[in-house]
């Protein structure tokens, strides 16, 4: 036989609260198992109970009435603080207790033992737990069943910290818990370590025991929760967990509500204002006041130092001053005393989106995204928008698409639903829906439209970087001041670059880092990028100019030494050599290698080598002297110590550093030789040289071979070594090929004239000893 219904209890309003006058020891003895441990309540067979925390104590909810005598206790470290007092039909038992601290009751015998433990201590002890679960049935009427073992009843209490209805259920079978608390706007299902516990803000809210379960509805209320295009979340909000206490009630209701609130802050104790001032805080966020509400949370921080890690507190103040625009004060909602709910992962996820980090605002937002359907009209028209922007820019198609569905046709998502149209592949859709909203009222939704609708016009080569670069740049005026604009200040730097305008680029980085102090390290690198380029690009004088004004902001390392080594070659062309040494100079500072540094040094020294200045050259080079280096590197430092030391008098060390070289060496020496008019000496060095470079057999030269042995035939020539001139002539016969070379090398190995009758070649010979020296220089022999 079906046992009858158990009548529900209905949460009614409650008279002010009396202290329970003292327990005589008369009642149910109480009695200590274990010190500071475990306890033990004789009950008889049949005696149900609830175990759950509020504030920073554990009750535990008997539903057998009689006082309990707590005389035993008294002594004791952790339950010596304990009371009690009696409910119509049963009694309650406080035990102040830590958080992270709890109570875990099991049935022996005759007697309730409950015993304390940390928190981690009861999920490792092994003990058999059968978790019960609040499920959504939707109707009608819409109604929460949490199913259970053994026998139940219902009591009612007031809630000692807040003073709302308690709606207990108490299990005769141990180890039933409720894990998880969430909070919809008629009530809130705490957690328990034992029955089920249900904190009525609603004279609606009704809890009855049935056989196998409880049952828990609104009456003449509605716990639908169903958004506008038909889409019904009920089941999914029921289970999210949740943190702040946000009731969504009229907008009547929240101010009776605020009221209430702010006569309560008015009439308490400075110290005692901490929690109400909490709740008002909550209150204001209800209301859609972001800035009001930091300031209450503030207050509350700043006048309590027990609120400072309430986290409550902590997560209302980060919410408001995010929804106020103050994304450095909203970093408190990533403060680690805050406990991981699905409130505050989609909080967090919101937080993620105002800093332009889709992909992790994605991630918060989409498990919790029904939450944001229970909130009072005022917040959920601030939110939503946020939401479906961010899982639109985050490309997470399947949760965007579900939130979109559930959202009313306005203009608050059309940019969310371009966006999806684009992410699904619908380019053409996409780009009209853009092209409608740059002629929006909606200044943030026109800049985003103007963003994108210039980058499908990029990717599809309707326009290119600098037409994509200036319809961006229109945008940035559209949108002030927040991540958008930086993000499109970045990106329109970006294609001028690519569109070869890195002083542009470079003028616009700059104003960003100046309106965006906080980003400016960041923004360093492109800074530094964008000014390297607009040197290598501007005309010389601009570019000499551009770099006296910025030199701080160029590149560090080997990228800023090489910007200044192609400057100074820049300046070498406009005949500016000391200019262009002293950004050597400073290129060679700057470099982060040997080689660098080495490579940098040799330019320098070679420009005051031309510039008639041994000295100058043989000091940069020195100044540049480095362990192992390139050898090719070695080799033409080495060449250019030569000429210069020759150039400095020192012709003597000079030949001795050649003779170190090898076959270079010996052209190098024989060109100092010719400067210094020592024919005999650099026909005797070249000619060394190509004894060991020409190649055997009949083939002609290549013209850098030709060059060298008609170079060879000058030097004999002015030495008047007639001889070694005619053997030249004879080893190299028929292998100078033809042009004017050749022709020059013809002439100078000519035989000698024997007689008048070769008058006529003794002017021509005359006529070429005349233009031999710029003969020899235009051919690059000298």
């Amino acid at each position: 036989m079906t046992p009858a219904p158990v009548p529900a209890v209905v949460a009614a309003p409650l008279q002010p609260e009396v202290a329970p006058p003292p327990v005589a020891p008369t009642g149910r003895g109480i009695r200590i198992l274990v010190a500071g441990r475990s306890i033990a309540l004789p009950s008889p067979s049949g005696t149900g109970i609830a175990v759950f925390r509020r504030g920073g104590a554990v009750l535990a909810v008997f539903d057998v009435p009689g006082a309990l005598d707590l005389a035993g206790l008294r002594d004791d470290p952790t339950f010596g603080e304990a009371r009690s007092w009696m409910l119509p039909d049963g009694a309650v038992l406080l035990l102040p207790l830590p958080v992270g601290m709890t109570v875990e009751p099991r049935r022996e015998g005759e007697t309730w033992v409950l015993e304390v433990e940390a928190v981690d201590a009861t999920r490792r002890s092994g003990q058999r737990r059968r978790p019960i679960m609040a499920e959504a049935e939707p109707g009608p009427p819409a109604r929460l069943v949490i199913g259970i073992e053994g026998g139940s009843r219902v009591l009612a209490m007031e809630d000692p910290e807040t003073g709302s209805p308690l709606l207990i259920g108490t299990l005769i079978v141990p180890g039933q818990a409720h894990g998880s608390a969430w909070r919809l706007p008629e009530f809130e299902v705490l957690s328990t370590r034992q029955g089920a516990a249900i904190l009525a803000r609603s004279d609606r809210v009704a809890l009855r025991s049935l056989p196998g379960r409880f049952t828990l509805s609104v009456p003449g209320g509605s716990m639908r929760i169903a958004m506008p295009g038909g889409l019904d979340l009920s089941a999914e909000a029921v289970r999210l967990t949740r943190l702040l206490d946000l009731p969504a009630l009229s907008v009547s209701g929240l101010l009776d509500r605020l009221r209430s609130q702010q006569s309560s802050i008015a009439t308490s104790l400075p110290l005692a204002r901490g929690g109400t001032r909490r709740d008002t805080a909550e209150t204001l966020l209800a209301m859609g006041m972001p800035h009001e509400a930091q300031a209450m949370a503030a207050l509350a921080l700043q006048e309590d130092p027990r609120m400072r890690g309430d986290a409550r507190l902590l997560l209302a103040y980060g919410a408001s001053a995010l929804l106020a625009g103050r994304i450095g004060d909203a970093a408190a909602i990533e403060d680690a005393r805050i406990p991981a709910s699905d409130e505050v992962l989609v909080w967090r996820g919101l937080l993620a989106a105002a800093r332009g980090d889709a992909g992790l605002a994605a991630s918060g937002i989409t498990p919790g995204m029904a939450l944001l359907f229970t909130y009072p009209e005022a917040l959920r028209q601030r939110l939503l928008p946020m939401a479906a922007l961010a899982l639109a820019e985050s490309d997470a198609v399947p949760a965007t698409r579900r939130l979109l569905a559930a959202l009313p046709e306005t203009p608050a998502y059309a940019y969310a639903r371009a966006r999806l149209s684009e992410t699904e592949g619908e380019a053409a859709e996409a780009a009209r829906q853009y092209a409608a909203l740059t002629e929006s009222a909606d200044r943030p939704a026109r800049a985003r439209a103007m963003r994108r609708l210039a980058e499908l016009r990029l990717v599809a080569g309707e326009i290119d970087a600098r037409s994509a670069a200036e319809a961006l740049d229109r945008a940035i005026f559209s949108w002030r001041g927040d991540a958008d604009e930086l993000a499109l200040r970045l990106r329109v730097a970006t294609l001028r670059r690519a569109a070869g305008e890195p002083r542009i680029a470079f003028d616009l980085l700059r104003e960003t880092a100046s309106l965006f102090p906080e980003h400016a390290p960041r923004l360093r690198p492109d800074i530094a990028a964008s000014l390297a380029e607009a040197i290598l690009r501007e005309p010389p004088v601009a570019a000499v100019a551009l770099f006296e004004l910025h030199r701080d902001l160029l590149p560090t390392g080997a990228e800023g030494a090489e910007t200044l080594a192609l400057l100074a070659e820049r300046l070498v062309a406009m005949e500016l050599p000391q200019r262009a040494i002293a950004l050597l100079q400073e290129a060679a500072e700057r470099a982060s290698t040997r080689e660098g540094r080495a490579r940098h040094g040799t330019r320098m020294a070679v420009l005051r080598l031309a510039e008639r200045d041994a000295a100058g050259a043989l000091a940069a080079l020195d100044a540049t002297s480095l362990p192992e280096l390139p050898p090719p590197l070695m080799t033409a430092r080495a060449l250019l110590r030569a000429r210069a030391l020759a150039a400095s008098g020192e012709r003597g060390a000079a030949a001795t550093l050649l003779a170190t070289v090898g076959a270079e060496g010996r052209t190098t020496l024989a060109a100092i030789l010719a400067e210094a008019q020592d024919w005999t000496g650099a026909a005797a060095a070249l000619g060394e040289h190509l004894a060991e470079v020409l190649p055997p057999g009949d083939a002609a030269f290549d013209p850098s071979l030709r060059r060298e042995v008609a170079r060879l035939a000058a030097f004999h020539a002015l030495a008047s070594e007639t001889v070694a001139l005619a053997g030249l002539a004879a080893r190299v016969a028929g292998r100078m090929g033809e042009g004017p070379v050749a022709e020059l090398f013809a002439l100078l190995v000519a035989d000698p004239m024997r007689g008048i009758a070769d008058a006529r070649r003794l002017g021509r010979e005359l006529d070429l000893f005349r233009a031999l020296p710029g003969r020899l220089s235009a051919q690059g022999l000298f």
